[in-house]
């Protein structure tokens, strides 16, 4: 293998960082044992800037170009974003319909254990519906109830782990 760049990251197909190289895990480490390295990243990932510095951490996250492309959102280098769940609001769930079903004979129980509405013989407004608006005909709003557990959704791309490295000693990069 070359001479890595100091601060370079690499991607490893193995589960564990080859020698003078360090999981980009978030972990803090000492300044005063990686001068260069500190020369280069400062705190940026972490650390108190006085004794301790961060790498930085992939763990779960995808890495992403700096700078700005056309119509996107400006990132710098250490920013951070996304989430890998997330909660979906009711205007993010697809437009659907659910289908209502209702008896068709007389209700012989105030709860029936199928939860289907009851016909109610002679009515002639049946109670499931509100009265009419212009030519709708609303459902009561007490009909229906909320379901759902509010559960978190999955919010990540197709994905394969692999250990990302980052190089603690190797060539200080010139600037070009």
């Amino acid at each position: 293998m070359s001479m890595p760049f100091i601060a370079e990251i690499r991607i490893f197909g193995f589960n564990y960082p080859p020698r003078s190289w360090s999981f980009c895990d978030g972990q803090i480490i000492p300044i005063d044992e990686n001068q260069a390295l500190f020369a280069l990243i400062g705190d940026i990932y972490g650390g108190d800037a006085r004794v301790t510095m961060g790498l930085p951490n992939l763990q779960g996250r995808s890495p992403l170009q700096t700078g700005k492309g056309p119509g996107l959102t400006q990132y710098r280098l250490a920013d951070y974003g996304g989430l890998p769940e997330v909660q979906l609001a009711t205007a993010q769930i697809p437009y659907h319909t659910h289908t209502l079903y209702a008896a068709r004979q007389a209700g012989t129980t105030p709860e029936p254990s199928d939860q289907l509405f009851a016909y109610q013989a002679g009515d002639a407004q049946p109670d499931y519906k509100q009265p009419p608006l212009g030519d709708l005909e609303a459902m009561s709003p007490g009909m229906l109830t909320y379901t759902g557990l509010s559960s978190m959704v999955e919010n990540r791309q197709p994905f394969l782990g692999l250990s990302f490295c980052i190089a603690l000693e190797g060539i200080f990069p010139p600037r070009n």
